[in-house]
């Protein structure tokens, strides 16, 4: 991985996100968008050289991104996260559960027993990260434990983590961010301890933020996770909240930067092939060489058009996801470095290529 690329423009759709390629090695680019634009997000892809492209945008948009797929990359749908909000203007605190359970802002000092949390929390924990088979799902909840640490280690006006002892052992916790100008406040991540969870101390948690905000003039509270985490929703409702939005997550995998170069040599089509062809195999075996022989799901699609007398830069590299899988990603740029054609194939065994 390069990350010495350059940025994106700043209207861009997708952007470089730093801690998840850092993570999984690979160049990670990730956006939002309300209507998604398929062409743009192709050319976004290319100009940027991107690895991964995560995609976030409101339910009912997934008939925006399945053009991607006529285009060569096909959407992973990774996950529906839904958003629940509770108003907190007429709110009255509810007493907590557990008497026992001493709930404070945390400090510094509390760094350790918040990091043991997450780890046992979020261990094989189900993300959008799970849905994509480049990437380790071990090292996706190791992501959880950075994101909570960052809390206390990486302090920021607006971020509060309050977190529940039961003497001296801390068994959950909530990061939250609070923002005055808006009188919101959004719970960003939280977790229990395993060995405690069904007690009920995630309900006093929630219940502690909701009060604190509502002393603090906060006129509302929201909170997010997958769809399928049903038990959480379930106290959520409980306490107030209700469904607000939601929002599809994709994952795109163009892998136009990772890899190991298994050939580079030059090349000349033998005619003129047009944007948006589809290339036959023995095309794609003349261009980058009989390693596409025995290659299946192959899928070749031309960005631009390829004049039949020009010579191009044929490079063939291969990616091994996170199954041991390996994938050809076979470029063809033009004398200027521009991306013309790009190839994806399935081996069936490293060996084979």
């Amino acid at each position: 991985m390069n990350p010495n690329r350059p940025a994106p423009e700043s209207n861009a759709v997708l952007k470089l996100s730093e801690a998840d390629s850092r993570r999984f090695a690979y160049r990670i680019f990730r956006g939002a968008t309300a209507s998604p634009d398929p062409h743009r997000l192709l050319r976004e892809i290319v100009a940027q050289h991107v690895d991964i492209a995560i995609v976030r945008s409101p339910v009912g948009q997934a008939s925006s991104m399945q053009p991607l797929a006529a285009l060569g990359l096909p959407p992973i749908h990774a996950d529906t996260l839904v958003y629940y909000r509770a108003a907190l203007s007429d709110y009255r605190a509810r007493s907590a559960r557990n008497h026992d359970l001493t709930i404070s802002e945390a400090t510094g000092a509390d760094l350790g027993g918040l990091q043991q949390v997450a780890a046992l929390a979020f261990a094989g924990y189900v993300s959008h990260y799970s849905a994509n088979p480049l990437l380790d799902a071990a090292k996706s909840s190791a992501g959880y434990i950075e994101w909570a640490s960052g809390y206390l280690t990486h302090p920021e006006p607006g971020k509060i983590t309050w977190v529940a002892r039961r003497g001296q052992q801390i068994l959950g916790f909530v990061c939250c961010v609070v923002d005055r100008d808006a009188t919101s406040c959004e719970i960003v991540l939280n977790a229990v301890h395993p060995d405690h969870a069904g007690g009920g101390i995630y309900t006093d948690l929630v219940r502690h933020a909701m009060t604190q905000c509502s002393k603090g003039g906060m006129s509302k509270i929201e909170i997010s996770t997958q769809i399928w985490n049903h038990a959480v929703q379930k106290v959520w409702a409980r306490e107030g909240f209700a469904l607000h939005r939601a929002y599809d997550t994709y994952h795109i995998n163009a892998l136009l930067d990772a890899g190991e170069t298994l050939v580079e040599r030059e090349f000349a089509p033998t005619r003129n092939i047009n944007a948006g062809d589809i290339v036959p195999i023995s095309g794609a075996m003349r261009a980058f060489g009989e390693r596409f022989a025995s290659a299946t799901g192959l899928s070749v699609m031309a960005l631009s058009p390829l004049q039949g007398d020009a010579h191009y830069l044929a490079r063939v590299r291969m990616v091994t996801d996170a199954t041991g899988m390996p994938v050809l990603v076979a470029t063809m740029r033009d004398k200027a470095g521009d991306l013309k054609l790009v190839c994806y194939a399935n081996t069936a065994t490293q060996e084979s290529v």
